[in-house]
């Protein structure tokens, strides 16, 4: 189950970075590189509950509404983020980083990804309306019965 899982994630980072690629054309990122370096860091141990099934559960609640975002792929890379490195704040810096040395734009979309992150910490706001998406979403996972997920 865990293969499939992580299969399945997989080819979610990589349809990601194909529609940023469609946006960014010039973008100077290895997918594959980061997509072993954010599951490193989500399969390390004592993580109960920003796990890669965390990950997957959180996605698929933005597939929801997706629709309605105006910065989709920012919220979307900004999850796969959100408490990579255990606090927002690391997390947040982290991810602004790989966007900026990825050439995904200028500095806005990096930007963006960083204050949707900080938003899930649950105490800052910011005027970007997708940040209620990614603090709701990180938020869903204690609505949900034991067995969708530790919590």
């Amino acid at each position: 189950m865990e293969t499939v899982m992580a299969t399945q994630l997989q080819q979610r980072w990589f349809s990601l970075w194909d529609r940023l690629k469609q946006k960014f054309p010039n973008y100077t990122a290895d997918p594959q590189a980061l997509y072993r370096e954010l599951e490193e860091h989500y399969s390390r141990v004592p993580r109960t509950y920003h796990t890669l099934a965390h990950i997957e559960q959180g996605l698929a609640e933005f597939d929801n509404v997706r629709h309605l975002a105006e910065w989709p792929e920012a919220v979307e890379f900004a999850f796969w983020y959100h408490d990579m490195l255990g606090t927002e704040l690391l997390s947040a810096e982290k991810a602004h980083s790989v966007a900026m040395s990825a050439s995904l734009g200028e500095w806005v979309f990096a930007a963006v990804v960083s204050m949707l992150i900080r938003a899930t910490d649950h105490k800052t706001n910011f005027v970007i309306p997708d940040t209620k998406f990614i603090a709701d979403i990180d938020l869903t996972i204690f609505g949900q019965n034991s067995e969708r997920g530790t919590i």
